[in-house]
């Protein structure tokens, strides 16, 4: 469970760092800000139960390419880990690799994009 924690943990960093220069990530969590309405002062308060912050993560992942047309597209998280897991122990990795395409399949029955990403994150 704690290999799985440490996953989450490289996976969220890894969202927004890899592939992309600080200047491009930023621009796409203020674009996804923008679109979302989420007020400036709630963007320091992290409660992904808020249905804008739903929303926001799921145009951050579009943004990021790890959602395509609503759905989560578990060969670009994958992608995006590549770099960060290869100092793991290929056990973990696998195991993670297999929840996280879990994961994806469970939060892709759903039908609209905010919960998509709410359900992944959720589950991860």
């Amino acid at each position: 469970m704690k290999v799985i924690v440490l996953l989450v943990t490289v996976l969220t960093i890894t969202i927004y760092v890899s592939c992309q220069t600080d200047e491009e990530v930023h621009k796409i969590k203020e674009k996804c800000f923008d679109l979302s309405d989420i007020p400036v002062e709630d963007r320091v308060v992290y409660n992904p139960e808020n249905p804008k912050l739903k929303c926001f993560n799921a145009c951050t992942y579009t943004g990021v390419g790890m959602m395509k047309d609503g759905k989560i597209v578990p060969e670009k998280y994958i992608e995006r880990l590549q770099d960060s897991l290869k100092n793991e122990k290929k056990s973990d990795v696998e195991a993670f690799m297999k929840h996280m395409e879990d994961c994806a399949a469970m939060a892709n029955k759903l039908s609209d994009e905010c919960e998509v990403a709410y359900s992944m994150i959720k589950c991860l």
